[in-house]
């Protein structure tokens, strides 16, 4: 994401509406206390990579992006991430 480094921090609050460019940075997937992940609407284009590190993430909102490809099976994995918690663009398939 243009603008943005999230190495070595923690994420608090959301990132919804804030004119976010690029991609998803795979390495948000090491932030593993992230219980939510709010990045709708921006434009963020590309896949969706694995963030199968973040275990305790409860709400994932990635709508209003440029988003390609499928769903990730790393989220099938995640427990904790229910049909609330899930929420994306109606144009990503199922992988």
């Amino acid at each position: 994401m243009t603008g943005l480094d999230l190495r070595g921090r923690d994420l608090v609050g959301n990132l919804w509406g804030r004119d976010l460019t690029g991609t998803i940075p795979p390495e948000l997937g090491e932030l593993t206390e992230l219980t939510s992940l709010q990045l709708g609407g921006n434009r963020l284009t590309g896949r969706i990579p694995d963030l199968g590190g973040l275990s305790r993430l409860r709400i994932l909102d990635l709508r209003g992006n440029r988003l390609t490809g499928g769903v990730p099976a790393w989220l099938g994995d995640a427990a904790d991430l229910g049909d609330e918690g899930w929420v994306s663009d109606d144009h990503l398939a199922h992988d």
